[in-house]
């Protein structure tokens, strides 16, 4: 059963799914475009990671807080008061274990700049393949404590 933290379309946050047995990560996915967010938060979901999307970096700030992520999949160009690379700054301040995983469809060196200030990054540009994202999400868990061992 899906379980709606607040209105998406607002640009605010929901949860994919409360009746899924996790794996123990914990996901923040974070798009403007709700064709990626519900997309890709469905895979995640399926793949058995404990997801939460957020439409906007403020939704995303407040996801956070209570939900405390393993790892953040951020658009870089958010229409928003933040970009990307912001929200990972913002959010590792809190919780300096985070690996972020940008997605654009606008690679710039610019970006690429940024995103080697943010630790444990990865890179990908839309669009990308199902199969290059879950590689880039397996890649994010290694090294990660194993659920049992978090316990």
């Amino acid at each position: 059963m899906s379980e709606s933290l607040s209105d998406p379309q607002q640009g605010e946050a929901s949860s994919i799914d409360s009746s899924t047995q996790f794996l123990g990560r914990k996901i923040l996915l974070v798009d403007d475009e709700p064709s990626y967010r519900d997309s890709l938060g469905h895979i995640l979901s399926h793949e058995r990671y404990d997801v939460r999307t957020a439409a906007s970096a403020k939704a995303a700030m407040t996801v956070a807080h209570e939900f405390v992520p393993d790892i953040l999949v951020v658009d870089w160009m958010l229409r928003d008061e933040m970009d990307g690379v912001e929200v990972a700054h913002r959010l590792r301040s809190t919780n300096p274990a985070l690996k972020t995983i940008f997605i654009t469809g606008y690679r710039t060196s610019r970006l690429e700049s940024q995103m080697r200030e943010v630790p444990f990054a990865q890179f990908l540009t839309k669009p990308f393949s199902l199969d290059d994202f879950l590689e880039a999400v397996r890649l994010a868990t290694v090294g990660m404590d194993s659920p049992a061992d978090a316990r």
